[in-house]
């Protein structure tokens, strides 16, 4: 949706305007919307009976109450700070600043939107990307992931396009001290300062830098701003290419764990229903992770799946094996109420990267762990009900 709706809200008006690149965008996002058809229809057909619940199950969950909302905004906003640290403030700030600017006139508008039009689609892209998952209760970081793709279009062009000003401010018109402090400021103010005060510093500094050229030399005051936001962008920069790569070799070796314990589980699965019996399942039959076992017995191990669903260890038959597995369960009730017939643990021991504001106050003086120890443990239990 968001490579096909996007694109044609651009596209109308453009088309109003006559403008050539509303032709473009309409043929983008109507491609873009044959592809996804195709994707799902090929999807079901691939899946047909194969698929355990119903094709409604994302739908169904989702909630427009603000609770729901707030709570996936905190969320997604948490995941944005750890993951990028001041960078989509800073970016976001650095457009949002230009634009006011800009906003003289009418005609100053109309050269600005012509000038960055790739920003405001990637801007509007952001929005949709996030603004799409809100209503949707199960917040996972994987669903940021669309968002990363249109952020970092949209920060690669806000820089370079604030690069260019600069060094064109440099070569061109012989601005080297006004480029040059207005750079170092950026950049001490984004590793010294609170990483609340960043969003608020680079207007503050346009502000004060109008005040100095008065108001009729606007172009000292973009250089001094556009400058500005140039050096604020490279301490995170830095924090992004650094935390992404100790990120890949956590990750790495921490889903390579999970996807091995849960072939682990899924091979005992297998064994239990082609002897012929049948499980009751604790999990949700809507759960992601029940889906992929069930494919995996399936189409891997040949099996015909057997599962039963219960949505507590009270509705199981005296008798009846019951499945569970972390996180989704506690064990408690399964220990007091159940035989345990097979366990499979796992523990895993990764180091992640510290968030943004550790990261710097590392890099300025004060001591501190440039990674994070975490330990997981996966637990998965077949269990007959004896009581």
């Amino acid at each position: 949706m968001a490579f096909s709706a996007v694109p044609l809200c651009f596209a109308i008006p453009l088309l109003a305007l006559r403008d050539r690149r509303g032709v473009f965008l309409l043929l983008v996002s109507l491609l873009t919307t044959v592809m996804i058809l195709a994707y799902i229809i090929l999807l079901h057909w691939i899946r047909g009976s194969y698929s355990l619940v119903s094709s409604d199950r994302y739908g169904s969950e989702i909630s427009f109450r603000f609770s729901t909302l707030n709570f996936g905004w905190i969320k997604y906003k948490n995941m944005m700070v750890q993951a990028f640290g001041p960078l989509v403030l800073i970016i976001i700030t650095s457009f949002v600043t230009r634009l006011l600017l800009a906003s003289r006139s009418r005609t100053s508008l109309t050269v600005f939107f012509n000038k960055n039009f790739s920003q405001c689609f990637f801007l509007a892209a952001i929005v949709f990307s996030i603004g799409i998952f809100l209503p949707w209760p199960q917040h996972l970081a994987r669903y940021i992931l669309l968002f990363v793709i249109w952020f970092f279009l949209f920060a690669a062009h806000e820089t370079f396009a604030n690069a260019g000003f600069a060094v064109r401010s440099l070569i061109k018109r012989n601005r080297v001290a006004l480029v040059s402090v207005s750079f170092m400021i950026g950049c001490l103010v984004c590793l010294f300062s609170p990483s609340y005060l960043i969003i608020v510093c680079g207007p503050i500094f346009a502000i004060l830098a109008a005040i100095f050229f008065m108001r009729s030399k606007i172009l000292p005051v973009l250089i001094c701003t556009r400058s500005y936001y140039l050096g604020a962008v490279v301490v995170p920069i830095i924090f992004v290419f650094w935390s992404g790569v100790w990120s890949y070799q956590a990750f790495q070796r921490h889903f390579f764990d999970v996807e091995y314990f849960e072939a682990r589980v899924a091979e005992r699965l297998a064994e239990t229903m082609k002897s012929g019996q049948c499980i009751v399942s604790l999990l949700k039959p809507t759960q992601e992770k029940m889906g992929g076992l069930n494919a995996y017995v399936r189409l891997v191990k040949q099996v015909q799946p057997c599962f039963r669903f219960a949505s507590r260890l009270d509705d199981v038959p005296i008798g009846e094996l019951v499945f569970a597995i972390s996180p989704f369960q506690k064990f408690d009730e399964i220990d007091k109420k159940c035989a345990v017939w097979w366990k499979e643990e796992r523990n895993t021991e990764y180091f992640v990267p510290v968030g943004y504001d550790t990261w710097r106050a590392s890099i300025i003086g004060r001591p501190k762990t440039f990674l994070e120890n975490h330990v997981t443990t996966d637990t998965a239990v077949l269990a007959k009900r004896v009581r």
